[in-house]
């Protein structure tokens, strides 16, 4: 009778040390960069297990990682109401008007009449909205109180020509 077998031998590691990376599955897609007149969502694939040895794994712009779709293709113009789009975003808005001189009276007037509707067509439940004008200094030494120049703190209205209209 043979005697039994004294060593026993099993195979390891046997696999490739090359390993495509591992994929997870799609995101969800992503908000829609437009309102409406087509915007653009985008989702993607992270990598779970990165590549091994030779392996490879797709570029994070690849479309096996990347997807875009159109989105919100509808018309704006049921958003209009007097030639303005009203914004129903919760946003905290600010304003910075040119008040400087070189507008001349009628761009002065046009600055304020757009400024006037632009505010009139805010949600006011939503949209906070603070208001500065600015026009610069007029003295060379005004000018040097301004920039932090000198040691003497500006008066930011009389030498800076910056004036908070409204705040938060």
């Amino acid at each position: 009778k043979p005697c039994e077998d004294t060593e026993e031998t099993e195979g390891c590691n046997s696999q490739s040390c090359n390993a495509n990376c591992v994929l997870s599955d799609w995101s969800d897609w992503g908000a829609c960069t437009q309102a409406c007149w087509g915007g653009t969502k985008r989702r993607e694939k992270t990598i779970v297990t990165p590549a091994a040895g030779t392996g490879t794994c797709p570029a994070a712009t690849d479309k096996a990682r990347l997807q875009f779709e159109k989105c919100n293709t509808q018309s704006c113009s049921n958003l209009y109401s007097d030639g303005f789009l009203t914004c129903k975003s919760k946003i905290d808005l600010v304003i910075l008007m040119d008040g400087s001189g070189s507008l001349g009276t009628y761009g002065w007037m046009q600055s304020k009449i757009f400024v006037e509707r632009l505010i009139e067509h805010l949600d006011p439940a939503n949209v906070e909205v603070a208001l500065q004008v600015f026009s610069g200094p007029v003295y060379w030494s005004s000018y040097q109180k301004c920039i932090g120049a000198v040691a003497e703190a500006p008066d930011m209205v009389k030498d800076c020509g910056i004036e908070w209209i409204s705040h938060f």
